[in-house]
């Protein structure tokens, strides 16, 4: 938590999704193999809006 209405969030995902190899006249007799593995990183930081029957009144906005 940031404060108020602010937060932060970290998040780190590893993804393994296997190994895949190619073959054919295409690569010239060769193969070609793919490694499936992948690491992502997100942040981000989040603002909540107080609902405006939660809102403080201003004294300046008062009619009277």
């Amino acid at each position: 938590m940031l404060g108020g209405n602010w937060s932060a969030k970290a998040e780190y995902l590893y993804i393994d999704a296997g190994d895949a190899s190619v073959s054919g006249a295409d690569f010239n007799k060769g193969t070609a193999i793919f490694d499936n593995r992948f690491h992502v990183y997100r942040v981000g930081v989040n603002y909540r809006p107080v609902p405006s029957a939660q809102r403080a009144v201003h004294p300046h906005s008062l009619q009277g």
